[in-house]
């Protein structure tokens, strides 16, 4: 038994040598020199180039060291380069949803209403659901703990504003503290109400958001790419997860 044990222990250890020797043998994929980068190794903390295989780094020089071959060669042009950031407390589906969807949060004007729902009218295929946003949020938070005189500071929005250009979307944008809601004709026909402002509060609210259809999985999965697109643009690289347990799908199918 234990010579059948050291034998499988043996074969393991020439298997796995052997697929290391294989991935160390394969030419290099990219080369980042002419740069200004950072490691975060505190013995080595810059360097001029780094080399990459695949999705790890193998190493790092400066102008005194040989840079290696690559099937491509990326000039940095001086500029700073850092390893990717990670984010440790992200709610990765509610991210998607406002970047594809529509972003509010800074919303507190008719103007800037308007153009944003016409921007995710433009993204969104027809029949799509308009939902969320938190609009008024940033001004509410300017006003600090202490709160303010936020009667004189509050902007309401009207179903006028955007009835007209939202003929096949159906709308229910919230206020940033989900006590008020904000739909359009579409929307208003779907829950069979009458409203003249389209303005949703108290129980009603609630009732109406939890009668919106489910999000579709082909939904989700575009929500998903979004913000995988949004963590590209800053260079997060790797994050930790508020979302449900059901994002889990979400990200299966976005590694396929």
């Amino acid at each position: 038994m234990t010579i059948r044990i050291l034998f499988t222990l043996l074969l393991a250890c020439g298997i796995l040598f052997n697929c290391s020797n294989k991935e160390f043998g394969k030419p290099l994929d990219y080369i980042l020199t002419n740069g200004k980068i950072w490691t975060g190794d505190p013995s080595n903390p810059w360097a001029t180039w780094v080399a990459i295989r695949g999705n790890r780094i193998e190493s790092v020089g400066d102008e005194t060291t040989k840079v290696p071959d690559a099937a491509k060669i990326i000039d940095l042009e001086g500029k700073l380069t850092l390893p990717g950031f990670n984010d440790s407390h992200v709610h990765f589906a509610s991210a998607g949803h406002l970047l594809l969807g529509i972003n509010l949060l800074d919303v507190n004007v008719d103007d800037l209403f308007v153009q944003r729902v016409e921007e995710t009218v433009g993204r969104l295929p027809e029949g799509s659901w308009i939902t969320g946003g938190s609009w008024g949020a940033y001004e509410a938070w300017n006003l600090g703990s202490e709160g303010g005189d936020t009667k004189s500071q509050e902007w309401v929005p009207s179903r006028s504003l955007i009835d007209d250009i939202t003929p096949n979307h159906p709308v229910l944008v919230l206020r940033y503290d989900r006590k008020m809601g904000l739909a359009n004709a579409v929307a208003l026909d779907y829950f069979r109400i009458d409203s003249e402002t389209g303005i949703l509060t108290g129980p009603v609210l609630t009732d109406y958001l939890e009668s919106i259809p489910e999000k579709s999985f082909d939904r989700k999965i575009a929500e998903g790419r979004r913000a995988l697109e949004e963590c590209r643009k800053w260079g997060v690289t790797t994050v930790q997860d508020m979302s449900p347990p059901d994002q889990l799908d979400v990200y299966q199918e976005l590694r396929q």
